[in-house]
């Protein structure tokens, strides 16, 4: 069932939307865009870019590399040293990316490789962090029936929770026929898991009860979420009112 979701409901950026990098704090950056589905319908993607300890460039949820732009704003940071594949969904353009970008090592969710056929040869995040993220980087993967994965990640120099698909906060859209979609396919009005969240990454209640009372150990500030806006006051608040129903 997982693969034929994937090669149902495969995205594809908007090539033409392209905006610089956004600063979030201090070596954080997002990278917006938007993604376009089957039928035209489109969301709102990020990908996080994080400032290693040996300066170099972590691109969590990658964009595609055959979009010029995509390459160029993130080089323009710094050499991209690692590409990261963080959730079942989010890892179809991590191989090209890293590819571009000589000596970028290829880390992912736990399980991946198993659930997708791809990326064999990747590094797995299994709770013991490169090098490179020891000042920089934390994580915690929740795992969920039928081998779907999302590892979250901690900014520890600024406080950010970093999610995937975990929780959306599309709380405004750029078309009202987007909104009218998503809705009726069930994201949240604000900050909070889809129904296709709830119904597949957290199924399993209590590995999802034990897996944010971890996250909620995290000293943060801030939620960065895959889809839709930053959360830059009250996070932990927020967090634990959406998830109330696991906690």
């Amino acid at each position: 069932m997982f693969k034929t979701l994937v090669r149902t409901f495969v995205a594809r950026p908007v090539a033409d939307f392209c905006p610089d990098p956004v600063p979030i704090a201090d070596g954080l950056w997002s990278l917006d865009r938007q993604v376009r589905f089957p039928g035209g319908f489109q969301m709102p993607g990020r990908s996080v870019l994080v400032r290693q300890d040996d300066r170099q460039i972590a691109v969590i949820s990658a964009p595609p590399a055959d979009i010029p732009d995509n390459l160029d704003q993130v080089r323009q940071l710094g050499q991209v040293g690692s590409v990261v594949a963080p959730n079942s969904f989010h890892y179809l353009f991590a191989a090209d990316f890293a590819a571009a970008c000589p000596g970028a090592r290829v880390l992912v969710t736990p399980g991946l490789a198993a659930r997708t056929g791809q990326l064999h040869d990747a590094t797995e995040l299994d709770g013991s962090q490169p090098d490179a993220w020891a000042n920089c980087l934390d994580t915690h993967t929740l795992m969920a029936p039928d081998g779907i994965a999302e590892t979250v990640f901690l900014h520890k120099p600024s406080g950010s929770l970093v999610l995937t698909d975990l929780a959306f906060n599309m709380a405004s859209y750029p078309r009202a026929i987007d909104r009218l979609v998503w809705r009726a396919a069930g994201a949240p009005a604000a900050f909070g898991p889809s129904r296709t969240s709830r119904t597949f990454l957290l199924a399993d209640r209590a590995a999802t009860g034990s897996f944010l009372q971890q996250v909620l150990e995290w000293d943060f500030q801030r939620i960065v979420p895959g889809h839709g806006d930053i959360i830059e006051n009250g996070a932990r608040q927020a967090l634990q009112q959406a998830f109330s129903d696991y906690l």
